[in-house]
């Protein structure tokens, strides 16, 4: 016999259908269009059901952030053992994170942290999110890569290089659809990130002497 769900959880599966209905219609309409009676439409509820569980459309707004970063935290390739090769590392975090910058979501999110500059106080609680997960995954990527010869701070350059492309590839897949040469790109990323958290293991033995001669 199926188990029935509580209130609890009928309402926590309502709030993320919320969410997942604002950002579908971020993305498609933008975020100025996107007022709660078109969000509610998109989800097919009432405006009132909405703020039911959002007391306001900024705090639906900040929701959709946060959900975002929740689901890059929840990254499972973080968690990979120090026995599997670098490159595998890399790739299952690359992969992992393209897999979410390459969505809507995401596209709904740099919308709405574009699109709310001049809201100064939601603006700075969004900015304040994304820092906030922005030093978790410095701590995540330290940790995964700890054995790979390359300082904290050469793994933290390379994750914010890796993230920055990534933003990028995905604002331009937002209007070139190439999702080939996407693919072709994020995996030079996955060589470029290897390469850099590898540090001096991956250089050439003729470099590496050069090197050494160098510093006498």
């Amino acid at each position: 016999m199926r188990k029935r769900r509580t209130q609890e959880e009928r309402s926590a599966t309502t709030r993320r259908e919320l969410v997942r209905a604002a950002a579908d219609s971020i993305a498609d309409v933008g975020l100025n269009q996107s007022t709660i009676t078109v969000i509610a439409a998109q989800a097919g509820v009432t405006s009132g059901a909405i703020q039911h569980h959002f007391a306001s459309r900024d705090e639906l707004l900040l929701a959709v952030v946060e959900e975002f970063g929740k689901a890059l935290a929840d990254d499972p390739a973080t968690h990979e053992g120090d026995a599997e090769p670098v490159a595998r590392r890399v790739r299952s975090i690359v992969q992992r994170y393209w897999s979410l910058f390459g969505g809507r979501q995401y596209l709904a999110v740099m919308k709405i942290w574009l699109g709310t500059h001049v809201d100064a106080p939601l603006y700075r609680e969004i900015t304040g999110q994304m820092r906030w997960f922005e030093k978790r995954f410095d701590r995540e990527w330290v940790e995964l890569f700890s054995d790979c010869g390359a300082t904290p701070q050469s793994i933290a350059n390379a994750r914010h290089v890796a993230l920055a492309t990534m933003r990028g590839l995905a604002l331009s897949l937002s209007f070139t659809k190439d999702r080939a040469r996407t693919a072709a790109e994020v995996a030079l990323l996955e060589e470029m990130v290897t390469r850099a958290i590898e540090g001096e293991r991956s250089l050439p033995a003729e470099t590496l002497a050069s090197r050494s001669v160098a510093g006498r």
